[in-house]
């Protein structure tokens, strides 16, 4: 039925109640904004409307599942029909309805009617497939604004024109589509118009217009202090709509954009301020933003929304999800309050900032006047429901108009190359090696670097650099194919070694290379790091990496990568990544860590030793390679499509007494995903050789000896191994068994022609397992009497030789299978019984049903440039598989080539450098193979 056809603002009265527990405060749920009109006409008639133009006999309500307003158009009839209602001083609203087009083209709401021949309208058209927003004034229509959108007859569509001072914006099923500015009407009534159509409305609401902020850009960056003294800022809009409880706060605030950040100043005038909830910040003076990135006005949260607080007198920041990544924020005291400024980074929002761009935005002042909870909260726009619901907040659009001047650009080093040695020579302005900068001193490599040309290289000579620094790499190259170089050379002392301050019993915290936030295209070539905590430290958003032949010992962590994607824009996470060549020894924690986000990465060569138990002390947790978050960062957030390949991790030793021991060769978290083993190897720790949680992983000729668990495997969506081989698992101490194949929480593993051999204790355990599925492999032992040990899960072994020394099976008679110590790379674990028909076989390939055909000729590639190719798989009888999305490909040398897309029927091949090798697509063991050179 309908409801009040208007109402006074007046009138509209909305109660709160707080309402505290001892655990918390519950967040109420409030009215929204006031409505002026509404009319469903489910009460059969349509009084309060005035027709206009068309004739009363066209227009009538009649049932369309519900009751609605109809406006027929027959040939040769008026063709225009307007129909209006509320009240010719209404200025400020938004006027919403549902419309339907039956035949014809077009439908349209109007606001700020004055009369027939002026006012605005919002229109969809049809025969064009537009949305229009248009003024009619002295009878003559001009187009304001249009956008292309595809619309059908017969199909319901909401329709909404805010109207709010000179702006004027339309929706479409909620979503922004089309804004302007224009002075032409100030006040009027609402309506409807159709030409030479048919069409019903429905559910008609007037009510408050959604405020909009209009922020201008500056020219010039923002310092945030919280002290807002730029003369850009302007604080006049004020935010006062109290929400929850009482405040006695005054807020104003203002908000600013550029390129890179959106900036927001607020101040709070408030005599009694306190910061004494710990963490519990919402229940201190403290400010919040709240941001729809997508401004889809969801009832709930989706991952395009954002929840920030900052409190009084508190250095940290508040997020929903803890994604503080680039965030610069501050606070100040003013006179009479405090004051709170904060620039937050486009790209975490996953935006592309552009004049007219229009997001949701609010903000909220929590107000605590005695200590303890807070006594009240008051907003901009919407409610104390903003937290988890993002449909009442207000618009913040982008203006281009400009404030502020365009600082002089920063002065750039000259396109030239540098040199340093460790006392560097001649006039030591470092221009040549004669002329080389002093390196082994504080600050020595950093003004070396900042000295060196952004697209240009930093040799570094022979010696020891004994004076502990750290390196900031302020900037990097341009682009892929122009980064910025360090590389050292052996001027006759071999390669250049850094030497930190780290040792086992004071460990420090130093980086021997720190690279900000976001700075991309450089490259680390031919050093040796010692004695640092870090090695190189990526703090993520980076693009473009390249570590070459680097050396890192001693250490708590080699490289550690931050991807810092956010749950707006996974791209934004670190990219592009090759680290090549390398030794990393004696690490406390990993060789290599991806954390938060990385993807497209490439470990190709490199050797990482921990050290085993020579290099234990109290505090160690050894990885070789590690990938994925900490349990407490975003479950939103993946490191993903990471290739290891002729990679070897050994000697991560752990102990815990009689608990379990940990210390992995590989360990990688349930957050990743499409992670590659190719060739790598893992020896000897304390726990699993490959300790891997992520989704798919795929292990292709890989190796794992003398761990206690070589594949310790937890996927639930599937790993796959192909030609792999686990043997002589060992338990050096704490709780479990030694294994060779160990699958747990839940993980599912198909394995095919792989091989394991000689545990300690059983080849195969499956703990709280799925389903495991072994094919055409070799599951044997020469010493005990158990192969399995089964706790929860579901092991089927299909055509596989099950072998107990005297007790049963075949002796697949090994080339050389008593070899403990063997490392791969010749035919130790060559089957002489089954050949290539079971088991693990070097080089391979193997004997299968299947036949992989891949649908191209060789490849021809620039560099970085890519190619899509595709793969079909015949089963025995020729026949396709009904599984193309278990190929797999690689890249036989993905230091040449790498494959962007690397599961399923189709890949993504692309140039990375100068040389020629092969892409290879793997199906359950079988393989095609095809050429690809890049140059």
């Amino acid at each position: 039925m309908r409801s009040q056809k208007w109402f006074s603002r007046t009138l509209v009265v909305l109660l709160v109640f707080s309402m505290v527990i001892s655990f918390g405060a519950i967040q109420p749920k409030l009215a929204s904004a006031a409505t002026l009109f509404s009319d469903d006409f489910e009460d059969g008639d349509a009084a309060g409307w005035s027709i206009v133009n068309g004739g009363a006999t066209n227009f009538s309500v009649v049932s369309d599942d519900t009751m609605v307003y109809k406006i027929q158009y027959a040939s040769g009839g008026i063709t225009e029909k307007i129909a209006v209602a509320g009240n010719a001083g209404w200025t400020n609203y938004a006027v919403e309805a549902k419309v339907k087009l039956l035949s014809g083209s077009n439908a349209a709401v109007i606001a700020r009617y004055v009369n027939k021949d002026n006012f605005y309208v919002l229109r969809i058209d049809s025969s064009n497939d537009k949305l229009e927003l248009s003024k009619r004034v002295n009878g003559t229509f001009s187009l304001l604004s249009e956008t292309a959108m595809t619309l059908n007859s017969n199909t319901a569509y909401t329709l909404k024109l805010s109207v709010n001072g000179t702006n004027l914006i339309g929706f479409v099923d909620g979503v922004q589509k089309i804004s302007a500015s224009d002075t032409a009407f100030s006040a009027g009534k609402i309506g409807t118009r159709g030409t030479s159509s048919t069409y019903t409305l429905d559910n008609v609401t007037v009510s408050d217009p959604t405020p909009n902020y209009i922020a201008k850009k500056t020219l010039s960056p923002l310092s945030i202090n919280g002290i807002l003294d730029e003369s850009v800022w302007s604080m006049g809009q004020s935010a006062s709509k109290v929400v929850q409880g009482v405040t006695d706060n005054t807020v104003t605030y203002g908000a600013l954009w550029d390129d890179k950040y959106l900036y927001v100043g607020v101040k709070v005038l408030d005599g009694n301020l306190y910061n004494d909830s710990l963490t519990d910040s919402f229940d201190d003076d403290s400010v919040e933003l709240f941001i729809d990135a997508d401004h889809s006005r969801g009832i709930t949260y989706d991952l395009k929304d954002w929840q920030l607080r900052k409190r009084y007198n508190d250095t940290g920041l508040f997020e929903k999800l803890n994604e503080t990544v680039g965030v610069k924020h501050a606070w100040s005291a003013i006179a009479g309050g405090y004051a709170i400024e904060m620039a937050i980074p486009w790209i975490n929002l996953g935006i592309t900032p552009a004049a007219q761009l229009s997001i949701g935005f609010d903000i909220a002042v929590n107000d605590d006047d005695n200590g303890g909870v807070r006594e009240g909260q008051l907003v901009w726009s919407g409610t104390a429901d903003n937290w988890q619901n993002t449909s009442a907040l207000g618009d913040l659009t982008l203006s281009s108009t400009t404030v502020g001047t365009t600082p002089t650009p920063p002065t750039l080093p000259q396109p030239v190359n540098r040199y340093v040695t460790p006392q560097g020579a001649g006039s030591k302005d470092g221009s040549s090696w004669a002329n080389a900068f002093k390196g082994d001193q504080v600050g020595g490599l950093q003004a070396a670097w900042d000295a060196t040309g952004i697209t240009n290289t930093l040799y570094v000579g022979s010696g020891t650099y004994i004076v502990p620094q750290t390196l900031s790499l302020t900037r990097g190259g341009t682009d892929v194919l122009h980064m910025k170089k360090l590389i050292g050379v052996d001027t006759g002392g071999g390669l250049p070694e850094f030497k930190g301050d780290f040792t086992l019993p004071s460990q420090g915290s130093r980086k021997f290379i720190d690279v900000p936030l976001g700075v991309s295209y450089w490259w680390i070539q031919d050093i040796v790091i010692g004695n640092y905590f870090y090695g190189i430290y990526v703090n993520g958003q980076s693009e473009g990496i390249r570590i070459y032949n680097v050396s890192v010992h001693d250490m708590s962590d080699g490289v550690y990568f931050w991807g810092k994607a956010t749950r707006s824009n996974l791209d934004a996470g670190t990219h592009d990544i090759v680290v090549k060549g390398g030794n990393y020894t004696n690490y406390t924690k990993r060789a290599i860590r991806f954390r938060n986000g990385n993807y497209m990465a490439s470990v190709i060569g490199v050797n990482a030793d921990a050290g085993g138990q020579a290099n234990w002390y109290t505090g160690n947790f050894p990885f070789g390679f590690s990938i994925g978050n900490s349990p407490a960062e975003s479950p939103y957030i993946f490191d993903h499509d990471i290739l290891f390949q002729d990679v070897t991790a050994r000697n991560s030793w752990h102990q815990d007494g009689t608990s379990y021991w940990n210390g992995d060769g590989f360990t990688a978290e349930r957050s990743a995903y499409n992670l590659t083993y190719v060739r790598s190897k893992a020896f000897d720790s304390t726990d699993g050789g490959y300790d891997d949680k992520s989704k798919n992983p795929v292990f292709i000729d890989t190796v794992s000896f003398g761990n206690k668990r070589n594949y310790r495997l937890w996927s639930a969506d599937k790993a796959t191994l192909i030609r792999a081989i686990g043997g002589y698992s060992f338990k050096r101490g704490g709780s479990g068994d030694a294994l060779n194949l160990h699958v747990t929480g839940d993980g599912n593993v198909d394995a095919y022609y792989s091989t394991f051999w000689n545990s300690q204790n059983s080849e195969i355990g499956l703990e709280n397992a799925n389903t495991v599925n072994i094919n055409n492999s070799i599951i044997g032992k020469n010493n005990g009497t158990s192969l399995y040990n089964l706790s929860g899960g579901q092991l089927n072994v299909v055509n596989s030789d099950a072998y107990i020394l005297g007790v049963q099976g075949t002796d697949p008679q090994f080339v050389n299978g008593g070899n403990s110590a063997w490392e791969g790379g010749s035919s130790d674990f060559n089957s002489q019984a089954y050949g290539n028909t079971k088991g693990y076989t070097y080089p391979g390939p193997n004997n299968t049903p299947y036949t992989v055909q891949i649908n191209s000729g060789n490849l021809a590639l620039g560099l970085y440039g890519s190619s899509t190719i595709s793969a079909q798989v015949l089963d025995s009888n020729n026949n396709p598989v009904a599984d193309p999305e278990n190929i797999i490909w690689y890249s036989k040398d993905g230091f040449i080539s790498r494959i962007l897309q690397s599961r399923g029927p189709s890949a993504i091949v692309q140039g990375l450098n100068a040389g020629t090798t092969e892409v290879i697509a793997v199906y359950k063991g079988d393989e095609a193979k095809i050429s690809v050179t890049v140059n």
